[in-house]
């Protein structure tokens, strides 16, 4: 990170010019969803690479305390950012440990906003994920070629085969 570190603060100016002109230079004064979507991907997969610590520190070299700020105004688009499975989940994990980590130094109304969020993302059930061959109506065959099952239930074969990777749709 010390090597880039002059391109990481390039791109966290250019993404908080971007929220600043959007809150304050269009006539809805609301930042899109599609934007606070990449922006909290970028957000967490910058925390999953470089730690919460890291993040946390650049944002101050540019204005002390303004990651804590757009997260108080913009946890409620942590709801947007539910495709694809990973960045759900890096989203999830990323800033669940920045809070159990930083949770001292992160005001009640950031924490209030930032749990809200995270939950609200967390109980949307999604229509992907992982499929249990067991559950899908479907004969072997169809099984077999989808990739739900391994050729062990196929073939009633009465060795175990480990499966690597799980299907999904």
């Amino acid at each position: 990170m010390q090597d880039n570190g002059a391109f990481a603060n390039q791109v966290l100016v250019a993404i908080f010019t971007s929220l600043h002109f959007y809150r304050n230079n269009t006539k809805s004064k609301v930042i899109p969803a599609s934007i606070m979507l990449a922006i909290h991907t970028f957000f967490a997969n910058f925390m999953i690479c470089f730690g919460s610590d890291a993040l946390i520190n650049a944002c101050d070299q540019i204005q002390q305390g303004i990651l804590f700020m757009v997260l108080t105004s913009e946890s409620k688009a942590l709801k947007h950012v539910s495709q694809p499975a990973r960045d759900r989940k890096y989203v999830l994990v990323a800033y669940a440990r920045m809070m159990a980590e930083r949770a001292d130094q992160i005001s009640v109304e950031t924490l209030k906003q930032l749990v809200s969020g995270l939950i609200e993302l967390a109980a949307q059930s999604t229509s992907t994920g992982f499929v249990s061959g067991s559950l899908i109506e479907k004969d072997v065959e169809n099984l077999l070629m989808d990739g739900a099952v391994d050729q062990t239930h196929a073939f009633n074969r009465q060795s175990f085969i480990q499966l690597s990777a799980a299907k999904i749709e």
